[in-house]
């Protein structure tokens, strides 16, 4: 389940832990966008992990949902064609949630 062209996305990681997460998210409102394996045979999933309190290191994981209609969704409010038009959507017009892309290009994960 990728909609659009979300593999050319600087903010898409592609499949990334969920422990090299924390590393990568520095300030309050940093995203990424990543995909998840569920379980053997399954689909990946399309999660957006953001970094939503800098001191206690609280990164929130939303699970992108895609609907009969081939819609992309995190709540019933809004449905997209694809997972980039969600994400501009929220970084235009969405709560001060999204704020800074982490470019999957810009550097290595310190070790």
């Amino acid at each position: 389940m990728v909609g659009g062209n979300l593999e050319e996305e600087d903010y898409y990681h592609g499949l990334l832990p969920r422990e090299d997460i924390p590393h990568l998210l520095i300030d309050e409102g940093d995203f990424l966008v990543r995909s998840s394996e569920t379980a053997p045979n399954q689909p990946r999933q399309v999660i957006i992990s953001i970094l939503v309190d800098k001191p206690s290191g609280i990164v929130r994981h939303i699970v992108v949902q895609q609907n009969v209609q081939g819609k992309f969704l995190t709540d019933a409010n809004a449905s997209f064609d694809s997972v980039p038009d969600l994400i501009q959507f929220y970084l235009n017009y969405g709560e001060a949630v999204l704020s800074t892309v982490v470019d999957s290009k810009a550097e290595e994960m310190p070790s």
